[in-house]
Protein backbone atom coordinates (compact mmCIF):
# COMPACT_ATOMS: atom_id res chain seq x y z
CA UNK A 1 0.00 0.00 0.00
CA UNK A 2 2.84 2.35 0.84
CA UNK A 3 4.51 1.70 -2.53
CA UNK A 4 1.29 2.49 -4.37
CA UNK A 5 0.95 5.78 -2.53
CA UNK A 6 4.56 6.65 -3.33
CA UNK A 7 3.96 5.95 -7.03
CA UNK A 8 0.84 8.12 -7.03
CA UNK A 9 2.76 10.94 -5.41
CA UNK A 10 5.52 10.65 -8.00
CA UNK A 11 2.97 10.77 -10.80
CA UNK A 12 1.34 13.83 -9.29
CA UNK A 13 4.73 15.51 -9.00
CA UNK A 14 5.54 14.71 -12.61
CA UNK A 15 2.18 16.03 -13.73
CA UNK A 16 2.57 19.23 -11.76
CA UNK A 17 6.12 19.68 -13.06
CA UNK A 18 4.91 19.24 -16.64
CA UNK A 19 2.10 21.74 -16.15
CA UNK A 20 4.35 24.36 -14.57
CA UNK A 21 6.97 23.95 -17.29
CA UNK A 22 4.42 24.35 -20.05
CA UNK A 23 2.53 27.09 -18.24
CA UNK A 24 -0.57 25.75 -19.96
CA UNK A 25 -2.32 22.41 -19.69
CA UNK A 26 -2.02 20.22 -22.79
CA UNK A 27 -5.64 20.62 -23.85
CA UNK A 28 -5.27 24.39 -24.14
CA UNK A 29 -2.41 23.99 -26.65
CA UNK A 30 -4.69 22.31 -29.17
CA UNK A 31 -5.64 24.06 -32.36
CA UNK A 32 -8.89 23.75 -34.21
CA UNK A 33 -8.74 23.80 -37.99
CA UNK A 34 -11.63 23.56 -40.40
CA UNK A 35 -10.66 20.95 -43.00
CA UNK A 36 -14.16 20.22 -44.22
CA UNK A 37 -13.32 21.45 -47.73
CA UNK A 38 -10.39 18.99 -48.07
CA UNK A 39 -11.72 16.10 -45.99
CA UNK A 40 -12.61 14.00 -49.03
CA UNK A 41 -9.14 14.50 -50.52
CA UNK A 42 -7.50 13.49 -47.25
CA UNK A 43 -9.71 10.43 -46.85
CA UNK A 44 -9.06 9.22 -50.39
CA UNK A 45 -5.34 10.03 -50.37
CA UNK A 46 -4.37 6.45 -49.53
CA UNK A 47 -6.15 3.20 -50.21
CA UNK A 48 -4.89 0.95 -47.41
CA UNK A 49 -7.21 -0.29 -44.66
CA UNK A 50 -5.32 1.36 -41.83
CA UNK A 51 -5.73 4.78 -43.43
CA UNK A 52 -9.48 4.27 -43.67
CA UNK A 53 -9.65 3.29 -39.99
CA UNK A 54 -7.79 6.35 -38.71
CA UNK A 55 -9.75 9.36 -37.50
CA UNK A 56 -9.40 12.50 -39.58
CA UNK A 57 -7.34 14.24 -36.89
CA UNK A 58 -4.69 11.51 -37.01
CA UNK A 59 -4.63 11.58 -40.81
CA UNK A 60 -3.99 15.32 -40.71
CA UNK A 61 -1.31 14.90 -38.09
CA UNK A 62 0.45 12.22 -40.16
CA UNK A 63 0.35 14.36 -43.29
CA UNK A 64 1.72 17.38 -41.46
CA UNK A 65 4.56 15.37 -39.91
CA UNK A 66 5.45 13.80 -43.26
CA UNK A 67 5.56 17.20 -44.91
CA UNK A 68 7.73 18.62 -42.14
CA UNK A 69 10.17 15.73 -42.60
CA UNK A 70 10.29 16.40 -46.35
CA UNK A 71 11.03 20.08 -45.77
CA UNK A 72 13.74 19.25 -43.24
CA UNK A 73 15.34 16.84 -45.72
CA UNK A 74 15.23 19.46 -48.49
CA UNK A 75 16.77 22.02 -46.20
CA UNK A 76 19.54 19.60 -45.24
CA UNK A 77 20.31 18.90 -48.92
CA UNK A 78 20.53 22.57 -49.79
CA UNK A 79 23.17 23.23 -47.13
Amino acid sequence: MKKIMMRRNRLRCLLMTQMTQDKKPRHSRRTQIDVSDVQDKIDSLRSDVTWRELPLSMKCRILILERLEELAAQEKESK
